[in-house]
């Protein structure tokens, strides 16, 4: 077996519990939850492999069922066990190891007895003079703990709050799913493992089960609905068989009204109502029992703590309850919901679920309504009320076109894995305008320009924009959003208004506002942020809070934050990045995180920082919006380079590598995440490398708008480490020409901070200390941590190579306060990281510990254990055992008493 038979998820979480487990000096209680559906045996197995200790001395229990009303059922495996925790404790001996002298790993705890776990508990906290390691496994949320008395699972509670250390496992991921895929011979999209992982509701077992039926029948990951795991089509025959006929009823109810509110959670009372377990005025006691019963059965989820909203466990769980009442009950039921309905368009959906026939009035009653929620941006309910149009009308013709713009809404939304199987069908329909803009529409957000350009080069020869204006405005505002990704921004501005031209008279000014919205971030890299910042608040103020105010709101973080005001646009871009639950679009939430992401991590967030990214480049991946992974990879992968994370830092390289057949919104923020990484490697040559493509015609307009893409620092940085202190100059001066030009305060004082290090390498003292201080000056009014730490570390580099060596040792001080406060102990100091001589520009000095790998050496050299230098810099195990081998290569030792006897002084030197 080993680690890597774990799924990639799993692995993670082998290494922190190991790392949690390896920290405890005494004894431990380490407590591991989980939801339903997590399969937990494999890890806990290699985790007791893992552990440091004889076999003879680790127990793995796994609670059962059956045995959780017997005392002391769990232990009956251990023989000396029968006097409780002093027949434990009697029975050991200290190991002499650094480990614990006893480890107890207990699985599926939810299904234990409770006089076992109160034994073992005793252990763990009795245990004097020994040292016992206690795991204890639970599924915190599933039917298990739901079944049991409440007084069993007040205590279950009581043991997980008393634990040392937590670790949650989480549900599987999109990379879980395709590993799975790969061990079984089968190749699955990114988007694939997403519907399937939806479909399954993160169930391990199921989701296992489904790509094995997908392995056998690769056809059915083309259509609509994933397959159904035949394991849980016969666990919810045999469940429902148990339960009383109103509780069946409401879990029928709850499937009909979720088919007819796709993603919201179902309301209780009305659940009940369309059950016909809850009649109006009628207690609701009732209704509660039952929820009770359906939830125990982990068919069901209560969302809230009252109890008020549920939803089924997973897609898959709907699918099998429909098909056990069969055609006729699911439309008895969908006539009942429309006659106790007080929503129009609930109603008129139920309306069709009942007869799903050609209706002429109702597809015309889906079509308003369509209309009705795209004007306010509500792109998937608007998508799937045109799919009932399509689906509700006679005229084939029509109805195809209608599937066309249902189609093209489900894109608006952000939501391509929700497309699948519809692209193929999308492409057998005729060929129109609307068509070929949909297809390049997806084209743009799945990062291929080249085929986003060719759909919408076609779609403009065939749309006429006398004879259908409202296609061709939406042909030039697909346009819009292509020049966006190639950041031209002149481009965009000219489709923009072409877009405004085309709008209908008397229409709405927030209809046509996501236009508005990007080409307000344009006017910003042209015209610098101030008029752009002016408009888009007039939009605001005019437009309702919901999906078009997201998109304005996204607009305006992004400008503030390319503006050097982070806080405003910190405000701005939680609230944009939170904006999903309004139903607009998952696309506009992904650049919401991804600019959120980078100003977290520049106001010195970086925990948050790396949190968001991680959480953004997951969901951007689950959704198809590739467009965007590079720039949420390129915030993950420099926290994990000043974290000293070198293989977090290359696999996030990797997911967001981008090259010239990408979008140029793909390829600046790739090749910036390189140059960071190299940046923190102290490999001033690679910097300059990653970011030679800036020097390429795409680059000279918007990409090198100030405050928008830094490359132009890093780049002035790496020329000064390198001694070319002549090219740096030009680069600066061209640079800070344009930012004076636009007032742009906090990009002159970067510049002004790199001309100051340029002016003393060429002996103007007097000239570089007024520049250095200008640049200072700015950055202590703003919450930019980083930058001053860069900026103090750069200037006593400057200072070290002119000979200024007390200055300079003033300087890295205030650049080690600012890094001691972030808790990024290891971030590069500039003068430490390349010594350049004057006479021998360029050349590095001898092998000299970087400040990663020196602050690392004075803490071991204290006395410190790896566990605790982690804890001191807020970096892992695993980092800190990378730099303590790297200190030992380059000074030639092989222990820590010989890292001890070389001193202080010496390793500093």
């Amino acid at each position: 077996m080993g680690p890597s038979s774990l799924l990639p998820t799993r692995r993670r979480d082998l290494e922190a519990l190991v790392e949690l487990t390896s920290a405890a000096s005494g004894s431990r209680v380490v407590a591991v939850q989980w939801d339903a559906g997590v399969e937990t045996g494999p890890l806990l197995r290699e985790l007791t492999a893992q552990l440091p200790l004889d076999p003879a001395r680790i127990h793995l229990l796994t609670g059962l069922s059956w045995q959780s009303s017997t005392p002391g059922a769990l232990l009956r495996g251990i023989p000396w066990s029968e006097r409780g925790a002093e027949g434990l404790l009697a029975s050991v001996t200290p190991s002499g190891l650094d480990g614990p002298d006893l480890a107890v790993i207990v699985d599926q705890a939810q299904h234990a007895d409770v006089d076992s776990l109160r034994a073992l508990v005793e252990c763990a906290h009795t245990a004097h003079g020994l040292r016992v390691l206690l795991i204890i496994g639970l599924e915190e949320q599933g039917p298990a703990m739901a079944a049991r008395p409440a007084a069993e699972r007040a205590l279950l509670h009581e043991v997980v709050r008393s634990a040392h250390d937590r670790h949650r496992l989480p549900a599987l991921g999109i990379e879980d799913v395709v590993e799975i895929a790969g061990r079984q011979g089968l190749a699955l999209l990114p988007g694939v493992a997403a519907r399937v992982l939806d479909h399954c509701g993160g169930h391990d077992e199921e989701v296992e089960e489904t790509i094995r039926l997908l392995a056998d029948q690769p056809h059915l990951a083309r259509q609509r609905s994933m397959p159904v795991p035949p394991s849980l089509r016969n666990r919810t025959e045999v469940t429902l068989a148990t339960l009383s006929d109103e509780a069946v009823g409401l879990l029928q109810a709850v499937a009909v009204l979720e088919v007819c509110r796709p993603g919201l959670p179902v309301q209780v009372s009305e659940a009940g109502r369309v059950a016909g377990v809850q009649a109006e005025g009628r207690a609701v006691d009732r209704t509660s029992a039952l929820v009770d019963e359906t939830r125990s059965t982990g068919l069901l989820r209560v969302v809230d703590p009252g109890s008020r909203t549920v939803v089924l466990a997973s897609p898959s769980v709907r699918v099998c309850l429909l098909e056990a009442m069969g055609i006729a009950g699911q439309r008895g039921l969908h006539a009942r919901a429309a006659r106790l309905q007080d929503d129009p368009e609930t109603q008129l959906r139920h309306e069709w679920y009942a007869d799903p026939r050609a209706d002429r009035g109702l597809a015309e009653g889906f079509q308003r309504l369509a209309a009705q929620r795209a004007r306010r941006g509500e792109w998937m309910a608007s998508a799937h009320l045109l799919e009932l149009a399509a689906e509700a009308t006679d005229d084939p013709v029509r109805s195809a076109d209608l599937f066309v713009e249902a189609a093209d809404a489900v894109v608006g939304a952000g939501d391509l894995t929700l497309l699948g199987a519809r692209i193929a069908q999308l492409e057998t329909v005729r060929e129109t305008a609307l068509r070929e803009a949909c297809l390049g529409y997806i084209g743009c957000l799945t990062g291929r320009p080249s085929t986003a350009g060719a759909r919408l080069q076609r779609a403009r020869e065939l749309v006429n924009p006398q004879r259908n204006p409202e296609v061709a405005r939406k042909v030039a505002e697909r346009q819009v959003l292509h020049a966006l990704a190639r950041c031209r921004a002149e481009e965009l501005l000219e489709w923009h208004q072409r877009a405004r031209i085309l709008r209908p008279d008397g229409d709405p000014e927030d209809r046509y506002c996501e236009a508005e919205a990007i080409s307000g971030v344009a006017q910003a890299a042209l015209e610098g942020p101030e008029l752009a910042l002016a408009r888009l608040d007039g939009l605001l103020a005019e437009v309702p809070e919901g999906a078009m105010g997201q998109r304005l709101r996204l607009a305006r973080g992004w400008v503030l934050l390319a503006a050097g005001d982070h806080l405003a646009a910190r405000d701005e871009l939680e609230r944009a990045a939170a904006g999903a639950g309004v139903g607009s679009s998952f696309r506009v939430t992904s650049w919401a995180t991804a600019w959120l992401a980078r100003v977290q991590l520049e106001t010195g967030e970086w925990q948050r920082a790396a949190a968001t990214a991680a959480r953004g480049a997951d969901e951007a991946r689950r959704h198809g919006l590739y467009l965007l992974v590079p720039l949420l990879e390129w915030t993950a992968a420099e926290v994990a380079a000043l974290r000293g994370d070198w293989e977090q830092a290359e696999r996030s390289l990797q997911a967001g590598r981008a090259d010239a057949s990408h979008y140029e919104i793909m390829r600046a923020p790739a090749m910036l995440a390189r140059a960071a990484v190299a940046r923190e490697r102290e490999d001033p040559r690679a910097v300059l490398e990653a970011l030679a493509p800036f020097d390429q015609s795409w680059a000279r307009g918007w990409v090198s708008a100030p405050g928008f893409w830094p490359w132009a620092e890093m780049r002035a940085d790496a020329l000064l480490l390198m001694g070319r202190r002549e090219e740096a100059e030009a680069l600066v001066t061209a640079h800070e020409e344009r930012a004076v030009a636009q007032g742009h305060r906090l990009q002159i004082a970067r510049m002004a901070g790199l001309r100051a290090r340029c002016l003393l390498l060429d002996g103007r003292v007097d000239e570089a200390r007024a520049a250095h201080a200008r640049a200072l000056e700015v950055l202590e009014e703003l919450p930019l941590p980083l930058d001053r730490a860069r900026l103090h570390a750069g200037w006593a580099g400057a200072l070290r190579r002119s000979g200024r060596r007390t200055e300079a040792e003033a300087a890295l001080t205030l650049s080690r306060q600012v890094r001691q406060s972030l808790g990024l102990g290891g971030l590069v100091e500039a003068a430490d990281r390349v010594a350049v001589s004057e006479e021998e520009p360029g050349r590095a000095a001898r092998p000299v510990l970087t400040q990663k790998e020196l602050s690392v050496a004075r803490l071991v050299a204290d006395g410190m254990t790896n566990r605790e230098v982690a804890g001191q810099l807020f970096i892992s195990v695993k980092t800190v055992q990378y730099h303590l081998t790297a200190v030992y290569a380059k000074l030639g030792i092989r222990s820590r008493a010989e890292l001890a006897a070389r001193g202080l002084a010496d390793l500093a030197s």
